[in-house]
């Protein structure tokens, strides 16, 4: 059976104060690794330290694990990378949108504590938002 996937990676500018970057995963763990590269490759050149871009890393990774539920092999994972004054928002759904556990969210929200600034869970939407400064 050959696979058919499709990653989408737009990059809309050299990276400035306002860029986008836009992912767009099947919902299979192999892909989680593009996500956490990404996340990577934008905080090294906004200027992050090592340090900070793992933290970012390791809280992509709890995300993806709270979003890769067991669900169709169509569904999608879409991951909104965004810069403004050397923060970077990282916002990741689920397409068809799937609520998901209060267990899996927890745990979410308990590992990215010290990790990220800011991290939401719209439970109802299966939507993520991770939030991250650069340092002073």
């Amino acid at each position: 059976m050959a696979l058919s996937t499709r990653v989408q990676y737009r990059l809309e500018s050299s990276l400035s104060k306002t860029d986008a970057v836009s992912l767009e995963l099947p919902t299979r763990t192999g892909y989680a690794r593009l996500a956490r590269i990404a996340a990577a490759s934008i905080a090294l050149r906004v200027g992050f330290p090592l340090r900070v871009i793992d933290d970012l890393r390791l809280a992509l990774d709890e995300a993806m694990i709270l979003l890769l539920a067991p669900g169709d092999e169509s569904d999608r994972i879409l991951i909104d990378y965004s810069v403004e004054d050397h923060t970077i928002l990282v916002m990741l759904r689920r397409t068809p949108s799937r609520r998901t556990s209060e267990a899996g969210e927890q745990r979410f929200l308990d590992l990215t504590a010290e990790l990220v600034d800011e991290r939401t869970v719209d439970s109802s939407s299966g939507t993520l938002t991770l939030r991250k400064s650069l340092p002073s």
